[in-house]
């Protein structure tokens, strides 16, 4: 099988970075209906199961988006550094976390394996509430 992740490459970056509740059914194009979806908060099977999590996306967060800023592909497997930005609603401050995705494509160039990797703490800190215990946790492995 000859693996066209470059032209992959370049559709699904277009099509992540120009997301928007409206167009959503445009990604489930790039699923296998099979695949599995993983990140910190997500073990999940199925292109329509994916597809709802963008739609909670959406609907939990102001204007949240995606920055593609690297790509690595190597026959069937595609790696992306990106940077998801949004706010939690239209009266807070964007907040950006940085994560990198790592992607399997099937003999048809679809999505099979999804895996994101990001630092969930990136997120809890910018609630007051985990903040402090954070801040405890972080220094405590620091002195290991």
């Amino acid at each position: 099988m000859i693996y066209n992740s470059q032209n992959f490459i370049t559709n699904f970056v277009k099509c992540i970075e120009g997301l928007k509740s409206e167009n959503l059914d445009n990604l489930e194009s790039y699923y296998s209906l099979d695949c599995s979806f993983i990140d910190p908060f997500h073990k999940i099977f199925g292109s329509s199961k994916i597809i709802k999590v963008y739609k909670n996306m959406f609907k939990n967060l102001d204007n949240p988006k995606f920055e593609i800023v690297h790509s690595i592909e190597k026959k069937n497997i595609v790696i992306f550094k990106w940077l998801f930005k949004f706010s939690l609603n239209s009266k807070t401050s964007e907040i950006i976390i940085p994560g990198v995705t790592w992607i399997e494509l099937n003999n048809k160039n679809l999505i099979q394996k999804q895996e994101d990797y990001w630092d969930s703490c990136e997120l809890f800190d910018k609630f007051v509430f985990f903040k402090h215990p954070l801040l405890w946790l972080k220094r405590r492995i620091a002195k290991i």
